[in-house]
């Protein structure tokens, strides 16, 4: 989406003009940009009932980040959405915000049977971010991956939570056995 100017106003638009802006955009890209500069002071309430307006994926997966506490129910739906990718952004919000029995009961079905590598990723990240199992986390680190990713979530997991145990298995991951990704990773965290 190409600007070929910026024009200032001191029009005063009500969040429903802006809204209303959105939903006439002509193309993403304008979408976007609404989106971005022009409906960042919406309640929670209202950027609820604004994101289930949203007709694009793409708008959506970038949105769903700004949702807060009470979204939840929203939050889970997308997740059973076919484009994993906004699929995906929910998971990670999901993690943000405070858990129930139904998120991490999603979550725990995500991280064992979506075929999505990195959904499961995320659900492991924000299973951690909520419930703080250090089973979990001991059983993310035994857990292979794309690039090894599940010992790093773990990792930066225990650094936050237990810098000891983060140091020792740093160390564990330095003295061979486990691939370059995560020995680069704990050389980082050291």
């Amino acid at each position: 989406c190409w600007i070929m100017a910026d024009i200032k106003s001191d029009v005063a638009l009500s969040k429903e003009d802006r809204i209303s802006l959105f939903m006439m955009a002509p193309n993403a890209g304008e979408q976007c940009r609404i989106m971005d500069t022009m409906l960042g002071d919406l309640s929670n309430e209202e950027a609820l009932a604004f994101a289930q307006k949203i007709n694009s994926e793409a708008l959506l997966s970038r949105y769903v980040g700004r949702l807060r506490d009470g979204s939840q129910d929203f939050l889970l739906s997308v997740t059973e959405r076919s484009k994993r990718d906004v699929a995906n952004a929910a998971v990670a919000q999901l993690g943000n915000l405070p858990g129930n029995p139904k998120v991490v009961a999603r979550l725990k079905e995500l991280l064992e049977s979506d075929p999505n590598d990195a959904l499961r990723e995320t659900a492991a990240r924000s299973l951690l971010n909520l419930t703080n199992d250090a089973s979990l986390a001991e059983s993310l680190w035994k857990r292979d991956g794309v690039h090894d990713t599940y010992r790093q979530i773990a990792l930066d997991w225990w650094n936050r939570k237990f810098p000891d145990i983060a140091r020792s298995r740093a160390l564990q991951a330095l003295s061979g056995g486990y691939p370059e990704p995560t020995r680069v990773h704990a050389i980082g965290m050291l």
